[in-house]
């Protein structure tokens, strides 16, 4: 083998590695995501409340996910709007905010994805917005059921492998903070938007 080749070879090893630590990560991030959930909802375990800025938390989110954006040619853009401080499970809120976001990025092929933040009634409100698959209404009802295992019929066609944990997750997270997630959407092919409401804490 020719040391050209070699060097080729070795490269290729490299990356390949690379991502199969990226796969593991996700994995071993999304199980324990799921033994917090069960821990919480048994009462086994609390919500570990701290001051947070939450715009902080999803500009890391963005930054951690803009490549996989660039990869497949779609933007992730981030409103970025100075928020209140206000207490929350950072690591529980922040691996919420990036199951969405990385939903959102995985099931757009073209467009992109755009985070708005807001204060509302005095809660404050996240939109993740793509121009993606969409949703129908059957699809949005299970989602908010927070229903593990269970995706759209578009989403296993353009991403056989997912299995709607990521979303689930982040349901339960939300709720455990006393808030809410809900998705609207005006149908296939048509991008859909997912909402967080949490209370301001202080």
């Amino acid at each position: 083998m020719k040391w050209t080749e070699y060097l080729a070879l070795t490269s290729k090893v490299f990356e390949l590695v690379i991502k199969i630590k990226k796969m593991v990560d996700v994995l071993y991030s999304l199980i324990e995501s799921l033994l917090d959930v069960y821990e919480i909802k048994m009462g086994e375990k609390t919500l570990g409340l701290e001051d947070c800025q939450i715009e902080n938390l999803i500009e890391g989110v963005v930054e951690e996910l803009k490549v996989q954006a660039e990869e497949k040619g779609i933007y992730l853009k981030f409103k970025k709007i100075p928020l209140p401080k206000t207490k929350l499970d950072r690591k529980k809120i922040r691996d919420a905010i990036w199951n969405i976001v990385d939903n959102a990025v995985k099931y757009t092929p073209k467009g992109g994805v755009t985070i708005t933040p807001k204060i509302k009634d005095g809660k404050l409100e996240i939109a993740v917005s793509d121009t993606g698959i969409g949703m129908n209404g059957e699809e949005i009802g299970r989602f908010l059921k927070g229903r593990l295992f269970e995706r759209g019929e578009e989403a296993k066609k353009l991403y056989g492998p997912g299995k709607g944990i990521g979303l689930s997750v982040a349901v339960e997270f939300i709720k455990a903070h006393g808030g809410r997630v809900w998705a609207e959407s005006e149908g296939r092919g048509k991008g859909t938007t997912f909402f967080i409401e949490l209370p301001i804490r202080k």
